[in-house]
């Protein structure tokens, strides 16, 4: 992708952020709650949509700006794409210590914010719980419903994004996939413990490390 100030599409996520395509809402999707979209800005100069930059710096405890992979040790949270990182006085943004996160105003918080809640999507009106761990016993409880913990373990994903599973769906899931996500086709299990894993890549790794190593292959 080009990095021209002009763009209108995010580098990681290829959404395309323009004035009638609504804003950040609850929960992480577009469109409904506020008109302004927010955007991350480093002293590169080059922004990605909030959303990218938060499961970057986050989730995936990585600070490089995914165009020219400057270590970015801050970041503002903004409206307004086309501003430069020294246009920002830092002293009146809210500050975010834990991950260089400086927000311009009380939109840019919010919506950071609430990417990561854990919201139960089958109540609603409810209050996010408080960590996932309570989410997940609370789906269990409520509504019969569980979370698969591979997924959750090794995937780079905010709660809303998290599927449901009931008990025969979860156990498809594991085995075959899911029906509606041709790319997933289960978690491999490990015949000689028994355990599965994440994806192929994970069960070669593990059984390099616990089971055998073969020179040919």
């Amino acid at each position: 992708m080009s990095d021209k100030r002009d763009d209108n599409i995010c580098v990681v996520c290829r959404h395309e952020y323009t004035s009638g395509s609504g804003g950040p809402g609850g929960g992480g999707g577009g469109g409904g709650g506020h008109k302004k979209w927010i955007f991350a800005i480093g002293r590169c100069d080059h922004w990605v949509c909030y959303e990218c930059c938060t499961r970057m710096r986050v989730l995936c405890q990585q600070n490089e700006c995914p165009i020219c992979r400057q270590q970015l040790n801050e970041v503002v949270f903004t409206a307004d794409k086309q501003k430069k990182f020294d246009e920002f006085d830092l002293k009146k943004c809210l500050y975010h210590n834990n991950h260089g996160i400086h927000f311009e105003d009380d939109l840019a918080l919010e919506s950071y914010g609430k990417l990561l809640e854990h919201p139960c999507r089958k109540c609603r009106g409810r209050q996010p719980l408080k960590s996932l761990h309570d989410l997940n016993t609370h789906l269990r409880k409520e509504h019969d419903l569980h979370l698969c913990d591979l997924c959750v373990k090794n995937l780079k994903l905010f709660t809303h994004e998290i599927k449901y599973y009931t008990r025969k769906e979860l156990v498809r899931h594991r085995k075959s996939g899911d029906p509606d996500e041709r790319s997933h086709r289960g978690h491999p299990i490990c015949t000689f413990c028994d355990e599965r894993y994440v994806d192929d890549d994970d069960l070669h790794l593990h059984l390099r490390r616990e089971h055998f190593y073969c020179h040919f292959c």
